[in-house]
C-alpha cells in the first residue's frame, strides 16, 4: 500500500504485483460487482469526481497571477 498526505487529506493506494493472489482477488471482486447496479452507480460517480478533480488541477497549473 502506498500513501501520501495532501494538506488534511490522506490518500491510500493499493499496490499489488501482477499475477499475485491479491490481484486475482481484486479482479474477482471487480467481476462480481460488474453486474451490480449499485456498484456501477458508485463507479460512475467516482469517475465523474476524478475527471472533475483532474480538470480542476489542470486549470490551477495554468492560472495567471
Amino acid at each position: 500500500m502506498h500513501d501520501r498526505r495532501e494538506g488534511v487529506w490522506m490518500y491510500y493506494r493499493l499496490a499489488v504485483a501482477p499475477g499475485s493472489l491479491p490481484e486475482k482477488h481484486l479482479q474477482l471482486l471487480e467481476e462480481m460487482l460488474a453486474c451490480c447496479p449499485e456498484a456501477q452507480t458508485l463507479r460512475d460517480k467516482l469517475a465523474y469526481r476524478l475527471r472533475s478533480k483532474s480538470q480542476a488541477n489542470g486549470r490551477e497549473k495554468f492560472q495567471c497571477a
